[in-house]
């Protein structure tokens, strides 16, 4: 693994989910009253987003059922960085074939905010360039604008640099 040997410091673009894959999740805003999942985050090998292929993706998925509340929930995930990376860049989108929701991204290191972007689900992949120095915990928080109760995806995909 990278971090083992600190090698990762004289490589570039190293995928994010090879050296600081997420290592926990949690939702926020609603949550379904029988338990149901309402979100969830997982790691894809190839997904299409505005018709360009897309590999090893962070994808965060919001899946609603007509029990939930389904008004502006989100899902994030904390990624280890350990100070060791000046630069996450990448592209993140709307995954094709989902349903069209919008959403909003934001990276946070503790408490500040690194990056935020209003995301449609018209709108190409958005490049991303996100000083990172100095970063020890990443949260990359997805907040999904459901109206209705109808459900998305959005794709990330990151290096580190």
């Amino acid at each position: 693994m990278y971090k083992e040997d600190k090698a990762y410091k004289f490589v570039e673009n190293i995928p994010l989910n090879t050296v600081a894959p997420f290592f926990d999740f949690g939702r926020t805003g609603a949550i379904n009253p029988l338990g149901s999942r309402q979100s969830k985050i997982e790691i894809v090998d190839i997904v299409t987003m505005a018709g360009d292929i897309y590999q090893n993706i962070l994808v965060f998925s919001s899946t609603c059922n007509r029990l939930a509340l389904a008004q502006g929930h989100g899902i994030f995930s904390l990624h280890n960085l350990e100070g060791c990376f000046k630069v996450l860049k990448g592209h993140i989108g709307h995954i094709d074939g989902e349903s069209m929701i919008d959403a909003t991204i934001s990276f946070w290191s503790d408490s500040n905010l690194l990056y935020l972007h209003q995301l449609l689900a018209v709108d190409p992949p958005v490049p991303i360039s996100i000083s990172v120095e100095y970063v020890h915990k990443l949260r990359i928080l997805v907040e999904f604008s459901n109206v209705g109760c109808e459900s998305g995806s959005y794709g990330l995909c990151a290096f580190l640099n």
